[in-house]
């Protein structure tokens, strides 16, 4: 069928097994906690009817057509998380690239502003829903994600120009 894609990828995520995560399950509990509702944001996202209206407008996103989520909320770590998701194939022209050259930046911060524009209030997308079940709103985050301010420790901020500094070296001559 022309609607099935030609290849696909699983994606299975155990909190327990990722050593960062246990790092922060000692040393940031509450970091834990948000990188599990990440993924469950994620996950209700890329499931979601709205996540199909948007490719249907063109826009590539890589749709989830199973999604098995089992977070734990007592016990953050012992979250499970899996998802079938669409494999941008490069039998299909698509590739990786590590930096973008000017064309590829072009493209990658176009379909940005396809997707960010396709919900933007007062778009198709809202007056299309309007009436309709307010799932995709409840699911994901109220403001961006996760790396948004009010998420963050308060300590974060005294390290921000010293971690700023040791972020943009790192790139070296790149910049």
């Amino acid at each position: 069928s022309d609607s099935l894609p030609r290849s696909v990828y699983y994606k299975r995520v155990v909190m327990g097994d990722l050593e960062h995560a246990r790092t922060k399950a000692k040393n940031a509990p509450l970091k834990l906690a948000r990188d599990v509702r990440s993924y469950a944001v994620e996950a209700a996202f890329l499931a979601s009817p709205a996540c199909a209206d948007l490719v249907a407008a063109g826009v590539s996103v890589a749709r989830a057509f199973c999604a098995d989520l089992r977070p734990c909320k007592d016990d953050p770590i012992e979250s499970r998380f899996s998802m079938l998701l669409q494999d941008f194939s490069e039998r299909d022209g698509w590739r990786q690239e590590g930096m973008l050259g000017d064309v590829e930046a072009r493209a990658a911060l176009t379909t940005f502003a396809r997707l960010h524009a396709y919900f933007w209030s007062g778009s198709s997308f809202w007056q299309k829903a309007e009436g309709s079940d307010d799932s995709l709103e409840v699911a994901v985050w109220p403001s961006g994600g996760y790396w948004q301010p009010s998420m963050q420790a308060k300590e974060q901020f005294l390290q921000l120009a010293d971690k700023w500094t040791e972020h943009y070296t790192s790139f070296g001559t790149a910049f």
